[in-house]
């Protein structure tokens, strides 16, 4: 199954090059903290031709943002994260004080 995985991604990732649609790529996959897929395509720096090895470092910015999205679901699936609660009720400006009590359970 891993050869196979393995092989699919690398012809995906081959397409994306070759059709134009990425100019370079590498993926790795982890089963349960296994390696089974690492695969790469394409140019890391078109300029000098240099090619995506499995050691290039890629900027990632905004992936962040789907895994933050993942974590937030499975704790509200978990019943960890409440999903209603309202964050704009918290924080300095609604702090309790020793005159008035907290907004909510969770402040």
């Amino acid at each position: 199954m891993t050869d196979n995985l393995q092989k699919l991604v690398q012809e995906s990732i081959d397409d994306l090059v070759e059709s134009g649609a990425e100019t370079g790529l590498q993926v790795a996959v982890y089963d349960q903290g296994e390696l089974v897929v690492d695969a790469v395509a394409g140019l890391a720096d078109p300029e000098t031709g240099r090619a995506v090895t499995s050691d290039t470092p890629f900027y990632s910015a905004s992936t962040g943002k789907g895994v933050t999205a993942t974590v937030a679901h499975v704790l509200a699936e978990r019943g960890l994260l409440d999903t209603t609660h309202r964050s704009s009720t918290c924080g300095p400006s609604s702090a309790p004080t020793a005159r008035s009590p907290p907004h909510c359970d969770t402040c």
